[in-house]
């Protein structure tokens, strides 16, 4: 039927040279088979979090690479836990870890969440960086401790954003409690 060996396995999804998928051409079927198979010769069962041997992205999240048709795309290792174990993950869900571990695809560890249901837990464990510890900050608390006394005695708050180098709209959330609310 076919001119060669290597015509059949393409035919079938099947590199006949490494005896791996031919990602393009593959059914779904066979891909969830490989992505399964990968999953299963990384993943280190054991009590508690579940180790992860294989690939990790930058920030720590155990991945393995999947195939949409035309190229390689990374697939998070916990995602794909979830759905071998449980079932099915909507589009707009995030599969969330109750160990905060990262590289853990033990799906005893996993729960399906929003995006906000997240990050409101990340809150709650104290996970999120928050005043001069994030990145990002201008302000340390000392100068918020300041910032507040100075409201308090009626300085402006334009004139406060221009002393710190600070956007309004920062000295405007300190005023109001929004921003740094863990400084009293």
């Amino acid at each position: 039927r076919f001119c060669q060996r290597s015509c059949t396995n393409k035919t079938f999804g099947i590199d006949g040279n490494k005896d791996r998928l031919f990602w393009p051409i593959a059914n779904e079927r066979q891909k969830k088979e490989k992505l399964i198979q990968s999953y299963e010769e990384n993943v280190v069962k054991k009590e508690g979090c579940w180790d992860w041997k294989g690939y990790f992205d930058k920030n720590g999240y155990a991945q393995l690479n999947g195939h949409n048709g035309k190229r390689f795309v990374p697939i998070k290792a916990h995602r794909l836990s979830y759905e071998i174990h449980k079932g099915i993950v909507l589009d707009g869900t995030r599969v969330c870890h109750s160990c905060d571990n990262p590289r853990c695809t033990n799906p005893d560890h996993l729960w399906i969440g929003t995006a906000k249901e997240n990050t409101r837990d990340a809150v709650k464990k104290g996970r999120m960086c928050k005043g001069e510890k994030h990145g990002m900050s201008k302000l340390k608390e000392s100068d918020v401790v300041e910032i507040k006394k100075k409201l308090a005695s009626g300085v402006t708050q334009s004139r406060l954003a221009i002393d710190y180098k600070v956007h309004l709209m920062t000295i405007h959330k300190i005023k109001n409690g929004k921003n740094w609310k863990h400084v009293i």
